[in-house]
């Protein structure tokens, strides 16, 4: 009742929170909403809409994840029918893990941490030394063929190389199992298309692991863009240590894809010119590239990525008509810098500015994807990245490839 940033004609917003209702720990309710009946607000949530009864939310902003009874427990959505035959899991989602490496491994963790939500029931993977890794860190059963494993199972995760993704995704789709396939889509503009037809005439999930649509600082981004007026220009730079990983495909498809299907979520328009160029490095692919796209709506965006760079960096910046906002998606911030205003002062002129630091929900991008896979796959959610979606991305990278290929664009970085 008494605002620190006190203003005439202000007044006073209820805020209803229903019977029953519960609110998790640094969550941000904004002024009007009305929280229904046994709904559940997750820990750090920002609730910007009303949220139903018996709803779940989280994330920034927060969105029904789900839906929970008077206990707490989360309620199952009744099975819908399958056009292919194959029964849709009504209990816990049986899953299985096809590939053990890396990326492999952070998936089998997130995996466990969820809890009665899913059944872990293993992990394909014809390298011996890395099925045994996984077994004895997680203590889950493996097959050196992911065929052994999709009869046992409703849906699968693929964390295979790239030039695995398009096949192995299209057995799976085939067979009725649900596919959560890590990005690029496949190693191939090609490929990406006719695993695109596959999806969209099966009756299972397809979710393209674009994990940074997950990350808490772009969804605070996203929202904050809706005050910001139009875009005038973006950067984004994505920089990383050498490690050997990923070089199965250059650092456009590895690294720029994230960014490039971020900036197609936020910018909501196509691309209309291209320029790019590139540096051949220790894979034998570009690790270093920079591209300069227009879009339609006349933004600029600029793009720059990296496998040689001993710094890791991931920070996009945007400037928009009425601000300017700056994400660390790696150190999970977000500051805002709104549109500064001159005053006289002393015969001289002095501009002001406002800086805000948005907070963010401490939230793992990894294991929030894996959640909404599991959402979608009880029929409660949509496919954040369909393969509609993650098409679009793998048309822009093919796109920036083609620029690279020219001579006089791709260099040689000396060993």
């Amino acid at each position: 009742r008494v605002p620190r940033a006190f203003a005439e004609g202000w007044r006073v917003t209820p805020t209803r929170v229903r019977r029953g209702a519960s609110i998790g720990a640094n969550a941000t309710i904004v002024c009007g909403v009305t929280i229904g009946e046994y709904a559940m607000v997750g820990a750090g949530a920002v609730v910007t809409r009303d949220v139903p009864p018996f709803a779940m939310v989280y994330g920034n902003p927060a969105r029904v994840m789900g839906k929970v009874d008077r206990r707490g427990r989360r309620a199952r959505a009744a099975p819908a029918p399958s056009a292919n035959g194959v029964p849709p899991p009504v209990d816990k989602v049986r899953i299985g893990l096809i590939g053990a490496g890396e990326m492999g491994r952070s998936h089998l963790r997130a995996l466990l941490s969820l809890g009665n939500d899913v059944a872990v029931i293993g992990v394909a993977d014809p390298d011996p030394g890395a099925l045994r890794r996984v077994q004895e860190m997680y203590g889950v059963a493996g097959v050196a063929d992911h065929r052994d494993l999709l009869p046992l199972v409703d849906a699968v995760i693929i964390a295979a190389p790239t030039g695995c993704h398009a096949q192995l995704a299209r057995e799976c789709l085939a067979q009725g199992k649900h596919v959560l396939l890590e990005k690029p889509m496949a190693a191939t503009l090609a490929e990406a298309e006719e695993l695109a037809r596959v999806a969209e005439a099966s009756a299972a999930v397809l979710l393209v692991g674009h994990v940074e649509r997950f990350n808490p600082v772009v969804a605070a981004l996203q929202a904050a863009l809706e005050d910001a007026g139009r875009v005038i220009g973006l950067q984004a730079r994505r920089l990383s240590p050498w490690s050997g990983r990923g070089t199965d495909v250059d650092v456009v498809a590895d690294l720029m894809v994230h960014d490039l299907d971020i900036a197609r979520a936020l910018l909501a328009s196509p691309v209309v010119h291209c320029q790019a160029g590139g540096v051949r490095g220790r894979s034998g692919w570009a690790d270093y590239a920079a591209a300069t796209l227009v879009f339609a709506s006349g933004a600029v965006a600029t793009f720059v990525v990296s496998r040689l760079t001993p710094e890791k960096v991931r920070v996009l910046e945007i400037a928009a008509e009425n601000g300017y906002l700056c994400a660390d998606l790696l150190d999970r911030k977000l500051l805002i810098t709104r549109s500064s205003q001159a005053r006289h002062e002393g015969g001289a002129y002095r501009q002001e500015s406002l800086v805000e630091k948005v907070s963010i929900p401490n939230a793992e991008p990894l294991r929030l994807e894996i959640a909404h896979f599991i959402a979608c796959v009880r029929g409660e959610e949509r496919p954040l990245v369909g393969p509609a979606e993650a098409l679009e991305a793998m048309r822009l990278v093919a796109g920036i490839q083609e620029r690279m290929s020219h001579a006089d664009t791709l260099s040689t970085r000396q060993a």
